[in-house]
C-alpha cells in the first residue's frame, strides 16, 4: 500500500503557523484532520478551516470536516466561540487579534480534542513603497497592456525584539505565489527592505501589500518553503507545527498585518530603473 514521509511541502495548500515534527507515514487509506487556522487584526482574515486528509493523494478534491465545536482563548483567558459559517470553516467577527498577545485554540470533533497555540509580535506599519519597471511578461512584448514590475517596499523594525515577517502581494485579490520571509537578525530596530520583481499587472489592477508579523514557527515553516521554492533540488526538511491531538496535522498562526492597498495607474511606475 502506498506510503509517504509527510514534509512541510505537503502542506504549501493548507498554509499558516507551527511546534512538534510532522514527520508521518501516511496510508492511502488513513484520515486525519487537516488544520488551517489564521487569527489577525485584519477583518476578514480571521477562520479555522478543517478538512480531511482522507484524499491525501488526490488534493483535486477538498473534504470539508463539519460538525465540530471550537472556540479561541487569549492569553487573559478572554474565549470567543466559533460558529460554522460554512462546511469546514469556523470564524468569529469579533476575534480579532491584538499585538504582543498569546492565542490558544481549542477543536472538539467527535470527542477528538485538537489544540494549538500562537504567539502575536509587535506591529509595524509599512512607511514607503515604490514600483518599478520590470521585465516584459514572458511571452508579452513592449507595448503589451501586461507588464511585469518590481515592488519594494520598507518598515521600521522594533528594537530589541525578536521579530520574524512575511510578505503577501495580491493582484485582484490573487496571491503572487513568490514567497518572502524575513528577520531582524541583522537589521534589529532598524529599516527592514522588502523587493520582488516579476509581479505581473496591468492599469487599474486592484493591488495589495501585506506585512504580516508572525512568531518563529511560522516563520520557520514558510523559510523553508522559500528554501524549497528557490531550490527545488533542496533537499525537504521536517515541517514543524503547533497542532496537539490525535490524527491532526495543520498550522494554526496569529499575527497583526500592516497593508498598503491602491488601483495601480501607469503613472506610479519610477521610470528608468528596470528589474535587472
Amino acid at each position: 500500500m502506498k506510503k509517504s514521509i509527510l514534509y512541510i511541502i505537503v502542506f504549501i495548500a493548507t498554509l499558516t503557523s507551527c511546534e512538534k515534527v510532522i514527520n508521518v507515514e501516511l496510508k492511502d487509506s488513513e484520515k486525519k484532520i487537516v488544520i488551517d487556522g489564521f487569527i489577525s487584526d485584519s477583518i476578514g482574515y480571521n477562520y479555522i478551516k478543517l478538512t480531511n486528509s482522507s484524499n491525501f493523494f488526490d488534493l483535486s478534491k477538498e473534504e470539508f470536516v463539519t460538525g465540530a465545536t471550537a472556540f479561541v482563548t487569549n492569553k487573559s483567558g478572554k474565549k470567543f466561540d466559533l460558529k460554522e459559517l460554512e462546511p469546514g470553516i469556523y470564524t468569529n467577527p469579533k476575534l480579532i487579534s491584538e499585538p504582543n498577545n498569546k492565542y490558544s485554540i481549542n477543536i472538539n470533533y467527535k470527542n477528538n480534542v485538537i489544540t494549538a497555540n500562537s504567539e502575536t509580535q509587535s506591529s509595524i506599519k509599512i512607511d514607503s513603497f515604490f514600483i518599478k519597471q520590470g521585465r516584459v511578461k514572458p511571452g508579452g512584448n513592449i507595448d503589451s497592456k501586461i507588464k511585469a514590475y518590481t515592488f519594494e517596499c520598507y518598515w521600521e523594525d522594533k528594537k530589541d525584539e525578536e521579530n520574524f515577517y512575511h510578505v503577501i502581494v495580491k493582484v485582484n485579490n490573487r496571491i503572487n505565489n513568490r514567497i518572502f520571509v524575513t528577520d531582524d537578525r541583522a537589521l534589529d530596530g532598524k529599516t527592514i527592505p522588502f523587493k520582488s520583481s516579476g509581479i505581473s499587472m496591468m492599469e487599474n489592477d486592484k493591488v495589495s501589500i501585506e506585512v504580516l508579523s508572525v512568531d518563529k514557527i511560522y516563520f520557520d515553516f514558510y523559510h523553508l518553503l522559500f528554501t524549497l521554492q528557490i531550490d527545488p533540488n533542496a533537499t525537504p526538511g521536517n515541517a514543524d507545527t503547533n497542532i496537539k491531538g490525535t490524527d491532526a496535522i495543520g498550522l494554526f498562526n496569529a499575527c497583526t498585518i500592516s497593508a498598503k492597498k491602491f488601483v495601480f495607474k501607469n503613472s506610479m511606475v519610477i521610470k528608468g530603473e528596470k528589474d535587472k
